[in-house]
């Protein structure tokens, strides 16, 4: 999922000994985790919240936004439903998503809850044997969501 965000935060000048120190962002924001929770509607399976490290730094009072990819299904939930799924199945499941992270001087912060719903589908597709599955879906991924269909190698060109 590709997201735009800002940060407004002003600095605020740092004085020591009298003096006002220099340099650096002291407003930027560090994203160090992004935390997804899940909630099935309907019929499903159990998934657990999965949190997962990232190196993410969002600058201080820009006026444009900053470009962030994230993946919204955590090994935990990919598992989980990998397992559940069977062919042809589908399950909705509502994602929370939050950004935590830290500031230059050390305090911590985090974004205000996302949620997306997203509709899982086992479609049993697969390559024949030889063939890999193609990057040809949103976002360097494989094919087979959001209107982008799954395609494989060229035998010949394996």
């Amino acid at each position: 999922m590709g997201l735009a965000v800002r940060n407004t935060l002003t600095s605020e000048e740092v004085v020591a000994g009298g003096n006002p120190i220099t340099g650096g962002d002291q407003s930027a924001i560090y994203i160090t985790d992004i935390e997804l929770n899940y909630e099935v509607v309907g019929t499903g399976p159990s998934l657990t919240s999965d949190v997962y490290q990232s190196h993410i730094v969002l600058p201080g009072n820009v006026t444009t936004n900053s470009s962030l990819i994230v993946d919204l299904l955590g090994g935990n939930a990919r598992e989980a439903l990998l397992s559940y799924l069977g062919t042809g199945d589908s399950v909705t499941v509502l994602v929370r998503m939050k950004l935590l992270g830290k500031f230059v001087s050390g305090g911590k912060t985090e974004s205000n809850e996302i949620s997306y719903p997203i509709q899982f589908f086992r479609s049993g597709f697969t390559c024949p044997t030889g063939t890999t599955l193609l990057s040809t879906g949103p976002c360097g991924g494989p094919g087979g969501q959001d209107s982008y269909a799954p395609s494989c190698t060229d035998p010949d060109d394996a």
